[in-house]
């Protein structure tokens, strides 16, 4: 999320999008072109798209770059924020792929996971869902 120009903050899509291990996955790579096709309607609804992987920052990078990402992919190296949002798979040392939908409270108004979020169409479902939630 990101402030506005009133100091709040503007609802957002929160995505993990994938293990560490398919970061250039065929999966993955369409689920995130998805949302960089849907950009413009994302902004239209005033929603910040920030992407989060627990892969490193220069993964991310990379991944962002080949991807023509018009949007951050942020590092959770560490597994802070995948823990501390439920979505850390212990046994597997990966993030569950999975995207939050958060209003401008901050509150979780909509949670997109597993095949859920795999699915291309995915990123207008959400776009759907933030209309509603303004």
């Amino acid at each position: 999320m990101r402030a506005d120009n009133d100091g709040g903050w503007r609802p957002g899509a929160f995505r993990l999008p994938s293990p560490a291990s398919e970061r250039f996955s065929p999966g993955c790579t369409t689920e995130m072109t998805k949302y960089r096709e849907n950009t413009g309607e994302f902004n239209s609804n005033n929603t910040v798209i920030l992407g989060m992987s627990v892969d490193s920052i220069w993964a991310n990078v990379a991944f962002a770059e080949k991807l023509g990402a018009p949007f951050n992919i942020l590092s959770d190296a560490r597994r802070d924020i995948s823990k501390a949002y439920g979505v850390f798979d212990e046994q597997s040392v990966i993030a569950r792929r999975t995207t939050f939908v958060i209003d401008r409270q901050g509150v979780v108004q909509k949670v997109f996971m597993a095949q859920e979020a795999l699915d291309p169409a995915h990123a207008l479902v959400t776009c759907a869902l933030l209309k509603e939630v303004k």
